[in-house]
């Protein structure tokens, strides 16, 4: 497929992230819709599962491989996929990576302590062994649907509108 430049390359990138947008609340509202009805005619696992993977994880990435295909076919797939992909970056930046979100949790909890809630020691699992089978079950299977459609999909387009900042 042919890849328009100019003004041309301006509105099918707009109409792609419309699609995009409209694409992945739509399907996430309708995901939650039947995982609602699920949880409320008793069924609660199944809804509460159906809710927490596909909703807020599976929608973007069915929706940005749904559009990457039919926009450009397997390679247009192939290239969204190819950005999960690990990059070869020094051990600075994986250390780094690891211990934001880490250190983010406990900054969160301090303030949260530090206006006069209780200190919530049941929000942080005390077995090792369980937090690390979590942060492998996290990258293996929740992060990767939320990062190919977001930044693999979306942010790129965004980017090339608004800037770095912007997007």
């Amino acid at each position: 497929m042919v890849v328009p430049e100019g003004p041309a390359k301006f509105v099918d990138n707009t109409a792609i992230l419309v699609a995009f947008f409209v694409g992945t609340y739509l399907t996430s509202f309708l995901l939650r819709g039947i995982a609602v009805a699920l949880i409320l005619s008793g069924n609660t696992a199944a809804g509460l599962v159906l809710d927490g993977l596909l909703v807020i994880v599976f929608g973007p990435a069915f929706v940005a491989l749904l559009l990457s295909g039919l926009r450009a076919g397997k390679a247009g797939v192939r290239q969204l996929l190819v950005g999960l992909l690990p990059r070869l970056n020094g051990w600075l930046w994986y250390v780094l990576a690891f211990s934001i979100p880490i250190a983010a949790a406990y900054a969160a909890m301090g303030i949260n302590v530090a206006f006069g809630a209780p200190y919530p020691a049941s929000w942080f699992p005390t077995s090792w062994v369980f937090l690390l089978g979590f942060l492998v079950f996290q990258l293996l299977f929740l992060t990767p649907g939320e990062e190919i459609g977001w930044r693999g999909f979306a942010l790129p387009r965004l980017q090339e509108r608004l800037g770095s900042l912007g997007g």
